[in-house]
């Protein structure tokens, strides 16, 4: 039989050299490669958790066969802990300056931080090799891993609040438009600082209530809390999305609508398919359906004033979201639908104020940026046409110079690459609007002139 402290031996070696490899990837970067404030801020809190739980196993003893069995499941916890900050911190390496949408990200956050409850908020990003924007909470980083950790390692560091994880899909890397998607991920974020869920399933349970009148009252509790559960999570996801389009501007639907390829519901005379919608107005169980969620974002546009400014574009983005308008409430689900999930879908309309009361909350007053787009938005588009960084603005008859804000830069170049794309590219000698690669060379070209303007900015303002 082999003695414990002999299995130990081999325990404690094997967890040493799993935690040092994990930190090794951020120790062992390539020279070339740098990552933004918030990214090595994450890695210096995993480095010093790894020299914290290195630490603990060096030191790590029993007395007899019975405290081996009282403490060996320590060893287990912070293995599990330390396999949750695995998936993370290759994705973060990989997510360097030239992986990332550098100026977005930093233009996004300048907004976010004049928000006053988030006036110290960063974000730290990294890849996923899934096409998937995601969120990963400072709360379930705290409950999975730091908080076990500290648990047993007294040494082991806290980890802000402040620093949340998004990740992007590798393969978008430093793209600016679609990567404007981030900010609904940011408002993952932002909902879970504002939002008590205990209000929302209370808004919830009112809903169903009226939906399902005396049906739900004689449900089992289960049932009831599944439904209030799913109306929420629906919730959730709508307020991130409006949250989204408040942060970034019609940016965010426009690239929304392009990333969920739902421009294929246009028929060619111009009116959505009758049969391609019925499909995709189906509501999933942890989110909308895509549909319903472009739509509500077209009308928070309008309320936010931003309809009136891109209205006119002749897109068949612009296009798609006036058809998208006209759906009916009562078109939405399947007719497969069980009762629990129309009421549902209803319940979630009647939500529909206070969900748009609890981003209005958490937005705190930011300055949506119609007015300025309004102002600046031709004179960016000037600077476009003929190839010229729009980061600073300059009027004849004031002859000052003004600098646009990234939401002005972001919005005037995605409504340029949707309606003028075609006609700047045939301005040029010798190209060919009919070939993608040549196309795809000039957004490219265009998403560095915006990417520049908006890095410039924050340069330009101080």
């Amino acid at each position: 039989m082999i003695a414990p402290r002999d299995h130990l031996r081999h325990d404690l070696t094997s967890l040493y050299s799993f935690v040092d490899s994990i930190c090794d990837s951020c120790f062992n970067r390539p020279a070339a490669s740098a990552h933004l404030a918030p990214t090595q801020r994450f890695f210096d809190y995993i480095v010093q958790l790894a020299t914290a739980t290195k630490l603990y196993l060096s030191s790590y003893s029993v007395e007899d066969d019975d405290d081996y069995d009282a403490k060996r499941q320590e060893l287990e916890i912070v293995r599990k802990a330390w396999r949750e900050l695995h998936q993370f911190v290759k994705a973060a390496v990989d997510a360097n300056t030239l992986n990332v949408p550098t100026s977005l990200i930093e233009g996004l956050t300048r907004r976010v931080r004049q928000i006053k409850k988030f006036s110290a908020t960063e974000f730290a990003f990294f890849h996923t090799y899934e096409f998937n924007y995601l969120q990963v909470e400072p709360s379930e980083v705290r409950s999975k891993i730091a908080e076990p950790l500290r648990s047993i390692i007294p040494t082991a560091g806290e980890f802000s609040p402040d620093l949340a994880l998004i990740g992007i899909p590798y393969s978008q890397g430093s793209t600016l438009f679609l990567n404007s998607l981030v900010g609904h991920e940011i408002g993952h974020f932002v909902y879970r600082a504002t939002t008590p869920t205990v209000l929302l399933l209370a808004e919830a349970e009112g809903a169903l209530k009226h939906e399902l009148k005396d049906q739900y009252a004689q449900m089992e509790s289960g049932r009831q809390l599944l439904l209030k559960a799913t109306v929420v999570k629906w919730a959730e996801e709508l307020f991130c999305d409006l949250f989204a389009v408040a942060l970034v501007g019609p940016c965010h639907t426009f690239c929304y609508v392009e990333a969920y390829d739902v421009l294929a519901l246009l028929q060619s005379d111009g009116e959505l398919s009758p049969e391609r919608l019925k499909q995709r107005l189906r509501f999933y169980s942890s989110y909308p359906c895509h549909i319903f969620r472009i739509q509500q974002q077209a009308i928070f546009l309008k309320e936010l004033g931003w309809w009136d400014t891109f209205k006119s574009v002749k897109s068949h983005h612009v296009l798609f979201l006036s058809k998208v308008l006209a759906i009916p409430k009562n078109a939405y689900g399947d007719e497969e639908d069980s009762v629990d999930r129309k009421a549902c879908i209803a319940a979630l309309f009647e939500m529909l104020p206070e969900v748009k009361r609890l981003v209005g909350s958490a937005l705190d007053g930011l300055d949506p940026g119609v007015y300025e787009f309004k102002q600046l938005e031709s004179r960016v588009r000037d600077y476009l046409r003929n190839g010229v960084v729009p980061s600073t603005l300059v009027f004849a008859e004031s002859n000052k110079p003004v600098y646009p804000t990234p939401i002005c830069v972001l919005n005037a170049g995605v409504m340029f690459y949707l309606s003028e794309l075609d006609s700047f590219i045939e301005s040029v000698p010798d190209e060919d609007v009919t070939s993608h690669e040549r196309r795809l060379h000039w957004v490219r070209r265009l998403e560095q002139w915006l990417s520049k303007a908006i890095q410039d900015e924050s340069l330009l303002r101080r």
